[in-house]
């Protein structure tokens, strides 16, 4: 039956001796595990198998046609965070209104929900719509809200870093003859004039 994990199935069940080497050949023939899983119709190990191996879309394609289960299909996309995948879901979605509430839930803060709404048809009832919509635009007001409050820190700290660059700047420091600048490479004191102990205070951005 689909569901249980690999962890508690005997190695001999999926047609390899048990003891370390059966473990050791689980893991290093992942061809051979899928090959097995697909033929057993374990679909939920099916679908780890896939995801490990970088087959994404297939995992998530079994997701959708063998479990049909929205909320695991959202999660496995929001895990992979693969633009692809979350427009594969939507196609999949777009004629199944419970499909449909699922993404509205939770799609928010990952895709545009504009892409799935434009292309719900009309007359099409979906439950709890109204309820999914006034998430979408809850979720949205708290993005603004934060986008604000993590300018407002921005500009604070801009501010507070472009003051101590400047008192840094306009700080004196102690030179000589064999001092060059770091800008121009042309000494720091010009030659033949004479400083008290060969040493002025200069201020930084010498040019």
């Amino acid at each position: 039956m689909p569901g249980k994990g690999l962890s508690s199935r005997d190695p001999r069940d999926l047609g390899w001796h048990s003891g370390p080497r059966g473990h050791l050949l689980f893991f290093l023939l992942p061809l051979k595990a899928l090959e097995i899983c697909q033929q057993r119709n374990f679909v939920e190990e099916t679908v780890y198998l896939l995801s490990r191996m970088g087959n994404s879309r297939s995992a998530l394609k079994m997701i959708m046609e063998e479990l049909h289960d929205v909320d695991k299909a959202i999660e496995f996309a929001k895990e992979q965070d693969d633009g692809e995948l979350w427009e594969d879901l939507i196609l999949y979605s777009i004629d199944k209104p419970p499909f449909i509430t699922g993404l509205l839930n939770n799609i928010g803060t990952h895709v545009d929900p504009i892409l799935l709404i434009h292309r719900i048809k009309e007359g099409m009832e979906i439950p709890n719509l109204r309820d999914s919509l006034v998430k979408i635009l809850q979720d949205y007001n708290l993005q603004i809200l934060l986008r604000e409050g993590c300018k407002k820190i921005l500009v604070a700290d801009s501010l507070s870093l472009l003051k101590k660059m400047h008192h840094t700047q306009m700080k004196g420091v102690l030179v000589d003859e064999e001092n060059v600048c770091e800008s121009c490479l042309s000494p720091v004191l010009p030659p033949g004039k004479v400083f008290e102990e060969n040493r002025a205070g200069l201020p930084l951005g010498h040019r």
